[in-house]
């Protein structure tokens, strides 16, 4: 869900910015996914196999609220 709405901002940019902006957050995107197989693999074998996914379903559920929270439909 984070990528098709990612793409449609950055194609709203206009053109001196965009080339610039997509490296940015393609960097960004890059350093953040680094880091999930270790904690996903830190997570399973500590604690259970269950639970890198209910933090993923957590995390879903704040995406939900904050997406809805924070980018009401034009009134």
């Amino acid at each position: 869900t984070f990528i098709p709405s990612a793409q449609m901002i950055l194609t709203d940019l206009d053109e001196t910015r965009k080339a610039e902006s997509y490296g940015i957050f393609d960097f960004l995107k890059g350093i953040g996914f680094m880091p999930t197989g270790i904690i996903g693999g830190y997570l399973t074998e500590e604690f259970n196999y269950i639970i890198p996914f209910i933090l993923s379903f957590i995390g879903i559920i704040f995406l939900i609220w904050y997406l809805g929270e924070y980018f009401d439909e034009e009134k």
